[in-house]
């Protein structure tokens, strides 16, 4: 997973391990992790924010 600053198009930072083919992400409620499906591996991946 990469992270996209919107303003500029560019990536910042390093990219964000998650499992096989990341499909789908979606945020948590309080916005302190995003939630990953791994359509490749068959699992979800949480990532703190």
């Amino acid at each position: 997973m990469a992270v996209v600053d919107t303003a500029t198009g560019k990536l910042v930072g390093a990219p964000i391990p998650t499992g096989k083919a990341p499909h789908g992400v979606t945020l948590a409620p309080d916005g302190r992790h995003a939630h990953v499906t791994n359509t490749g591996s068959d699992t979800l991946s949480v990532v703190d924010l």
